[in-house]
């Protein structure tokens, strides 16, 4: 005779709820749809309108980090498994322990949002493709979200296991090494976690069993509400709790850090902002504070962009052909691969931070008119006006995870060109802007237990110099060449 169906319920012996206040630390979109919207792709809004973090996009995010995080072999994949529920298709699956809820805005949020325009760019002639044009809105730095989380506990030994998984991806997610929404390899979406409240339920105490169920206000006048613990940070909240946080492994990654300088006038186009604003201008994003100021940026997808194209280029010149097949891979392999005809789309190992342009650049306006090639004349409705950036410096910052031996020859190139001011950013290269020169940087390559960092001057002229008896990088250009000419560099 068969058991009843409660018999094979799950076991909670205790729950921990864990709140958070989350803040973007740079624009984030998330996705929605509205028919009714001006743009091409709106964020995501509850029925009041107002935007939200849904509980499936935390949720996805954080158990695709732990899986990486624990190796992505057979036996991460049945932990993860204990923490988010198993996967469609496998037998006796278990439902996720962990209760993640809609996050949304607080309340003292005035919900502003800014918009973007997009165009994909041709990378056989460098310039944009036909019809491929789009904005989107984005939601901006300094919103923040109200976090909740519930993980139910079976009060025996896997319970340790669980919360300490738990607790190390919030810390992930608290020191921004998680990012939401869309383009996050792009500078868009990264956020932290600024304050933590946490409370643990041992249901097996009738009080504490109260005080879960009444947590709304529906605790007997009796037995007040116990308000949550205050935790700085999730080191100390595991602390409180004495569970051990996974330590951080070293992992196979280069970081490049570059301080550039705008050597002539920089214009990444947008669309105006105000009513008197030029027909196009520099990109500006917006903060989520009482003044709602705007500050220019180059941003992550202008520059990934860029370097993508060179990279290429790079890439045919050592292979000798411009139709090489091992060039397109190992550039597609370096910045990933979009959905493509009989190809299978892969993420992007480089992430680009969004730089933010200081120094008091100035804005010139200047006006510019369409000349007809056959008549030598301007063309009729085809004047126009562009403010751009002249002057200011910028911190740009990528990372590369798990680069092969070719593919860091590869990027330690395009440091060269970008550094030196032979790569150009944004639009109107060909008239002289985008010009960046360095002043200083450090590119740091780390091989498992290995280190090399090398350290870069220059005088913001274009001038390059290699400091501080910084290791050969012979080894990474050697690799590059044999890999693209398939012989010895």
């Amino acid at each position: 005779m068969n058991e009843p169906r409660y018999c094979e319920a799950r076991q909670i012996g205790r729950r921990l709820v864990v709140d958070g206040l989350l803040e973007l630390t740079s624009p984030a979109h998330l996705g929605g749809s509205d028919p009714a919207s001006l743009t091409d792709e709106p964020i995501l809004r509850d029925h009041q309108g107002s935007p939200y973090v849904p509980g499936t996009t935390l949720a996805g995010v954080l158990r695709s980090d732990l899986h990486g995080l624990l190796g992505g072999g057979a036996e991460e994949s049945e932990a993860v498994g204990q923490l988010f529920g198993c996967r469609w298709g496998k037998e006796d699956e278990e439902q996720s322990a962990l209760i993640v809820d809609d996050a949304p805005m607080s309340e003292s949020q005035r919900g502003l949002t800014e918009l973007r325009e997009g165009v994909k760019i041709d990378t056989r002639t460098g310039t944009a493709a036909k019809g491929m044009k789009f904005d989107r809105e984005f939601l901006p730095v300094g919103t923040r979200f109200r976090l909740h989380f519930e993980l139910n506990l079976a009060g025996d030994a896997s319970d340790s296991i669980r919360q300490r998984h738990f607790l190390t991806v919030l810390q992930r997610l608290e020191q921004g090494h998680i990012s939401i929404g869309a383009r996050t390899r792009r500078g868009h979406g990264r956020c932290r976690v600024t304050e933590w409240q946490y409370r643990c339920y041992d249901f097996s105490q009738p009080g504490d069993l109260l005080q879960w169920l009444g947590n709304d206000g529906g605790v007997p006048g009796n037995r007040p509400i116990r308000p949550l613990q205050n935790a700085r940070t999730m080191q100390q909240m595991a602390g409180d709790l004495d569970i051990p946080l996974r330590p951080a492994e070293h992992q196979g990654t280069m970081t490049v850090a570059l301080t550039l300088q705008c050597a002539a006038s920089l214009l990444i186009r947008s669309g105006g902002y105000e009513a008197g604003d030029a027909d196009a201008v520099h990109l500006h994003r917006v903060d989520q504070d009482d003044t709602g100021a705007q500050i220019p940026v180059l941003s992550g997808t202008s520059l990934g962009g860029a370097l993508r194209h060179r990279a290429l280029k790079i890439a045919n010149t050592l292979a000798g052909s411009p139709a090489n097949v091992r060039a397109r891979e190992l550039v597609e392999g370096l910045f990933g691969l979009e959905m493509e005809e009989n190809k299978k789309p892969s993420a992007s190992k480089i992430s680009i931070d969004e730089a933010v342009i200081e120094g008091c650049p100035m804005v010139l306006r200047h006006a510019r008119v369409h000349i007809d090639r056959w008549r030598g004349s301007a063309l009729e409705h085809m004047l126009l006006e562009e403010d751009a950036l002249f002057g200011g410096k910028m911190k740009v910052y990528w990372e590369v995870n798990n680069p092969s031996p070719e593919e860091i020859g590869l990027v330690l190139c395009l440091v060269k060109d970008l550094f030196t001011g032979d790569l150009t950013v944004g639009g109107e290269s060909s008239i002289g802007r985008g010009i960046l020169c360095g002043l200083e940087g450090k590119v740091h390559v780390q091989d498992g237990l290995a280190k090399r960092v090398i350290r870069l001057k220059g005088d913001g002229t274009g001038s390059l110099a290699v400091v501080g008896g910084s290791p050969s990088t012979d080894v990474y250009f050697s690799a590059l060449c044999q890999s693209l000419q398939g012989g010895p560099a």
